[in-house]
Protein backbone atom coordinates (compact mmCIF):
# COMPACT_ATOMS: atom_id res chain seq x y z
CA UNK A 1 0.00 0.00 0.00
CA UNK A 2 2.87 2.40 0.78
CA UNK A 3 4.41 1.76 -2.65
CA UNK A 4 1.09 2.49 -4.34
CA UNK A 5 0.65 5.74 -2.38
CA UNK A 6 4.22 6.79 -3.23
CA UNK A 7 3.59 6.13 -6.94
CA UNK A 8 0.38 8.13 -6.84
CA UNK A 9 2.19 10.97 -5.06
CA UNK A 10 4.91 11.05 -7.75
CA UNK A 11 2.29 11.03 -10.50
CA UNK A 12 0.38 13.93 -8.95
CA UNK A 13 3.62 15.88 -8.45
CA UNK A 14 4.73 15.42 -12.05
CA UNK A 15 1.26 16.37 -13.30
CA UNK A 16 1.30 19.59 -11.26
CA UNK A 17 4.79 20.47 -12.56
CA UNK A 18 3.66 19.84 -16.13
CA UNK A 19 0.56 21.99 -15.67
CA UNK A 20 2.66 24.81 -14.17
CA UNK A 21 5.13 24.67 -17.07
CA UNK A 22 2.26 24.76 -19.57
CA UNK A 23 0.74 27.80 -17.83
CA UNK A 24 4.12 29.59 -17.92
CA UNK A 25 4.54 28.82 -21.63
CA UNK A 26 1.05 30.04 -22.50
CA UNK A 27 1.62 33.23 -20.50
CA UNK A 28 4.92 33.87 -22.33
CA UNK A 29 3.31 33.31 -25.73
CA UNK A 30 0.40 35.61 -24.91
CA UNK A 31 2.76 38.39 -23.77
CA UNK A 32 4.94 37.95 -26.88
CA UNK A 33 1.93 38.05 -29.22
CA UNK A 34 0.61 41.19 -27.54
CA UNK A 35 3.99 42.87 -27.90
CA UNK A 36 4.32 41.89 -31.56
CA UNK A 37 0.83 43.03 -32.50
CA UNK A 38 0.34 46.01 -30.18
CA UNK A 39 3.80 47.10 -29.03
CA UNK A 40 5.69 47.15 -32.29
CA UNK A 41 5.94 50.46 -34.16
CA UNK A 42 3.86 50.94 -37.30
CA UNK A 43 5.28 49.52 -40.52
CA UNK A 44 6.34 52.92 -41.86
CA UNK A 45 8.10 53.98 -38.64
CA UNK A 46 9.94 50.70 -38.03
CA UNK A 47 13.67 51.40 -37.84
CA UNK A 48 16.80 49.67 -36.56
CA UNK A 49 16.69 49.88 -32.79
CA UNK A 50 16.75 47.98 -29.53
CA UNK A 51 14.03 48.58 -26.96
CA UNK A 52 13.13 46.89 -23.73
CA UNK A 53 10.57 47.17 -21.01
CA UNK A 54 8.11 45.36 -18.81
CA UNK A 55 4.53 44.43 -19.57
CA UNK A 56 2.08 42.09 -17.85
CA UNK A 57 4.77 41.14 -15.33
CA UNK A 58 7.14 40.03 -18.10
CA UNK A 59 10.46 41.64 -19.03
CA UNK A 60 11.04 41.97 -22.78
CA UNK A 61 13.65 43.13 -25.29
CA UNK A 62 12.99 43.81 -28.97
CA UNK A 63 15.74 44.22 -31.58
CA UNK A 64 14.88 45.52 -35.02
CA UNK A 65 17.38 45.52 -37.85
CA UNK A 66 17.97 44.65 -41.46
CA UNK A 67 17.19 41.09 -42.47
CA UNK A 68 19.89 38.91 -43.96
CA UNK A 69 19.14 38.72 -47.65
CA UNK A 70 18.95 35.33 -49.34
CA UNK A 71 21.33 34.48 -52.19
CA UNK A 72 18.76 35.96 -54.59
CA UNK A 73 18.27 39.55 -53.35
CA UNK A 74 15.14 41.53 -54.15
CA UNK A 75 15.23 43.46 -57.41
CA UNK A 76 16.40 47.08 -57.33
CA UNK A 77 12.87 48.34 -58.02
CA UNK A 78 11.26 46.34 -55.20
CA UNK A 79 8.72 48.28 -53.14
CA UNK A 80 9.44 46.33 -49.94
CA UNK A 81 12.46 45.88 -47.70
CA UNK A 82 12.59 42.97 -45.21
CA UNK A 83 13.26 43.96 -41.60
CA UNK A 84 14.15 41.39 -38.94
CA UNK A 85 12.45 41.56 -35.53
CA UNK A 86 13.86 39.56 -32.59
CA UNK A 87 11.76 39.47 -29.43
CA UNK A 88 12.87 37.97 -26.11
CA UNK A 89 10.28 37.71 -23.32
CA UNK A 90 11.13 36.54 -19.79
CA UNK A 91 8.43 35.62 -17.31
CA UNK A 92 8.41 36.22 -13.54
CA UNK A 93 9.55 32.61 -12.99
CA UNK A 94 12.62 33.06 -15.20
CA UNK A 95 11.21 31.09 -18.12
CA UNK A 96 11.87 32.75 -21.47
CA UNK A 97 10.75 32.60 -25.09
CA UNK A 98 12.47 34.05 -28.15
CA UNK A 99 10.55 34.87 -31.32
CA UNK A 100 12.05 35.93 -34.62
CA UNK A 101 10.06 37.27 -37.54
CA UNK A 102 10.45 39.30 -40.71
CA UNK A 103 8.37 42.40 -41.27
CA UNK A 104 8.14 44.07 -44.64
CA UNK A 105 8.28 47.82 -44.82
CA UNK A 106 8.10 50.18 -47.75
CA UNK A 107 11.43 50.80 -49.41
CA UNK A 108 12.71 54.37 -49.15
CA UNK A 109 11.32 56.57 -51.87
CA UNK A 110 8.09 54.56 -52.26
Amino acid sequence: MAVTLAAIGRLVGSTLRGARQMEQRVSLIQAANSLLFNGMPARDSLMASETEGEAWGHRWRMRVGPAAVAPNPAPENSRWTPTRVDLLVKGPSGAAIRLQTIRLQRASGQ
